[in-house]
């Protein structure tokens, strides 16, 4: 993936495949299945079958979220598909964090996160970004309310 050109800098070490640190697993992309053992908190960059791909596409292809939850004691994590989705299965979160700021319009109107796991309680703290710049749909003067002036 396009993330092995960071392996040059020798402040940088990109995880492929898995990577296990304590209770959590952390799954690079294209890792299989059979490859993830049991865990309490999975962390990857997975296709999910019925997960939101974008604003017009429903995954088809992928893991089974079932067979993710069952590697998982608490939750899974991925990245991958840029919108916000949770879904609980068994009390048992598998989470889209989305994308960190607006990528492109499809991203436009979504509010975006950074994520704070505290692992002895399993809260979630979101963290809003406020500060990347944002695609907004301008449909009316209304709607000028949404954009920021830039000084």
């Amino acid at each position: 993936n396009w993330l092995t050109n960071f392996n040059k800098h020798s402040n940088i070490d990109v995880h492929e495949g898995i990577t296990i640190k304590g209770d959590m697993v952390f799954a690079g992309w294209g890792t299989a299945l059979e490859n993830i053992p049991n865990c309490k908190y999975l962390f990857g960059h997975f296709d999910i079958i019925g997960y939101i791909l974008n604003k017009n596409k429903l995954s088809t292809h992928g893991f089974r979220a079932d067979d993710l939850r069952n590697k998982v004691e608490k939750m899974v994590w991925s990245g991958h598909y840029h919108l916000v989705q949770t879904k609980k299965y068994s009390n048992k979160p598998l989470i889209y964090a989305g994308s960190a700021f607006q990528l492109d319009w499809n991203d436009a109107n979504d509010t975006k996160y950074a994520y704070i796991l505290d692992v002895s309680d399993n809260s979630i703290q979101k963290i809003e970004n406020n500060i990347s710049p944002r695609f907004n749909y301008i449909y009316s003067e209304q709607d000028l309310s949404k954009v920021k002036e830039i000084l």
